[in-house]
């Protein structure tokens, strides 16, 4: 998962992206998807799994109850699968939404 400020996600995902392991799972926590994605698109290896996330809480609330959004964005079916058992264990209400989704509902809240 890359946590990265969503101003420096670019730079580092193109400095570092090209090292990820063939078949690995890759997701952000950025607030602002469109830019994320962009460069995990433009930087990652192609058969490298993108699936990312965002909680839609303060960052002191227990996660248990609320809402995670989580974003396919190219995964084989078994590798997203997996991304999201990894992500039940926050035990938060899933939103299974695109980027685009994501970015105008945050806009709006």
């Amino acid at each position: 998962m890359a946590l990265i400020k969503a101003p420096n996600i670019n730079n580092v995902i193109k400095q570092y992206g090209k090292s990820k392991k063939v078949g690995a799972i890759v997701g952000g926590q950025t607030s602002v998807k469109s830019p994320e994605v962009e460069a995990f698109y433009e930087h990652l290896p192609a058969d490298v799994n993108i699936v990312t996330m965002h909680s839609l809480h303060g960052p002191t609330a227990d996660t248990t109850g609320q809402t995670l959004a989580v974003i396919r964005c190219r995964s084989t079916e078994e590798k997203y699968q997996q991304a999201v058992k990894i992500l039940e264990c926050l035990e938060s209400e899933m939103l299974f939404i695109s980027p685009e989704e994501h970015d105008k509902f945050t806009a709006n809240t």
